[in-house]
């Protein structure tokens, strides 16, 4: 069974579980383990929970730059450079954006 799947059944399932009685509980649980191939304890955690309506935030920090516009200047600079790796790529990278901006159009930051 799918992912999406798994998220479907116990969408379907939860609100039922969380109104039923003790014994009918039980049958819930027995018929969400068998379809979804969940371990009982799993299954409980999931539908003791409150179901999760909003996906979770992407981590890490906010993007300041459009990946379209910085991502292929970034891709020719790096070929350029015979492919440094990031650590070594940034002490030269001043460098060679000033000689890419002369070949090419300047790259429009956020607050530009």
């Amino acid at each position: 069974m799918s992912l999406s799947a798994k998220r479907e059944s116990l969408a379907r399932i939860h609100g039922r579980y969380q109104r039923a009685g003790r014994p009918h509980k039980t049958r819930i649980l027995d018929e969400f383990c068998a379809t979804c191939g969940y371990h009982r304890k799993a299954a409980l955690r999931l539908l003791n929970r409150p179901l999760r309506t909003v996906p979770p935030k992407r981590p890490g920090p906010q993007l300041i730059y459009d990946p379209a516009l910085v991502l292929p200047v970034l891709k020719a600079v790096w070929l350029a450079s015979d492919q440094l790796c990031s650590k070594l790529l940034q002490a030269p990278l001043p460098e060679w954006l000033e000689h890419h901006e002369r070949r090419c159009p300047k790259l429009l930051g956020k607050n530009s």
